[in-house]
C-alpha cells in the first residue's frame, strides 16, 4: 500500500511535504489538480485508472458526508509482482460520517428539525481543494463532474435510486439491533438529502 501522503512525498520531496503538513495547509495546497499530477508522476501509464478510483472515493465521501479523508486515509495498492498493475485501494477508514459521534439526544433534535439537519450537512468540508477556488463539498464534486465526461459518469453511479435502496436494506437488516430506529431514520434522511444535493450539483 502506498498512501496518498507517500505519493505526495515522492512527487514533492519529503521535506516539502512535511513543511506543508506542519502548516496544516493540505486542503489549500493539495487540490484535485495537484493530486492528479502527483498520481500521474508517481504512476505513469496508470494515472487514468487510479484517478477513476480517487474520483469514486470522493463521490462516495460526498454522499455519506465523510470529511476525514486525509492523505493517510487513501492509497494505491502496488503489487510486488511487476506483471500486475497498481490499482486504487478499496475505500478504508470511513468511520467519521453519518452522525458517528452524535449522542441519541442530538439525533432526536436533528430528526425533529430540518434546519439542524441542514446545518449538519453543510458542516461537512471536502478533504481537498480546487485550484483557484475555496470549495464546499458539493461544489467540488460539481467541478470534478464538469471537468471530464468520464468523471461525470463515475459520479453518476452514486446518484441513482438503487444505491440508496440497497443501503437502506442493509441498514435495516444488519444494523437494526445496533442502532436505534431514530438513528436509522436520520441516516436515511441525511443520505436522501445528500444524494439530492449531489444531483443538483451535477445538474441532474
Amino acid at each position: 500500500m502506498t498512501h496518498g501522503a507517500e505519493i505526495f512525498e515522492l512527487c514533492l520531496g519529503k521535506e516539502n511535504y512535511q513543511e506543508l503538513a506542519d502548516k496544516k495547509s493540505e486542503k489549500d495546497f493539495f487540490t484535485f489538480q495537484i493530486t492528479g499530477e502527483a498520481i500521474r508522476t508517481t504512476f505513469p501509464g496508470f494515472h487514468e485508472k487510479i484517478m477513476a478510483g480517487f474520483v469514486e472515493m470522493l463521490a462516495f465521501d460526498a454522499l455519506i458526508g465523510h470529511n476525514d479523508r486525509h492523505p493517510y486515509n487513501w492509497g494505491v495498492i502496488v503489487p510486488i509482482r511487476k506483471s500486475k498493475p497498481p490499482r486504487f485501494a478499496p475505500v478504508f477508514d470511513t468511520a467519521r460520517a453519518l452522525f458517528w459521534n452524535n449522542p441519541e439526544r442530538r439525533i432526536i433534535q436533528m430528526l425533529n428539525s430540518d434546519a439542524q439537519l441542514e446545518a449538519y450537512i453543510d458542516g461537512c468540508a471536502p478533504p481537498i481543494g480546487w485550484d483557484g477556488e475555496d470549495v464546499a463539498f458539493f461544489r467540488l464534486i460539481s467541478l470534478i463532474s464538469s471537468s471530464s465526461v468520464r468523471y461525470e459518469r463515475l459520479i453518476q453511479r452514486f446518484l441513482n435510486s438503487a444505491v440508496l435502496e440497497n443501503a437502506f436494506g442493509i441498514l435495516e437488516k444488519e444494523f437494526n439491533l445496533l442502532m436505534s430506529p431514530e438513528r436509522r431514520e436520520l441516516i436515511k434522511r441525511c443520505l436522501k438529502r445528500r444524494q439530492q444535493m449531489l444531483k443538483d450539483a451535477c445538474g441532474l
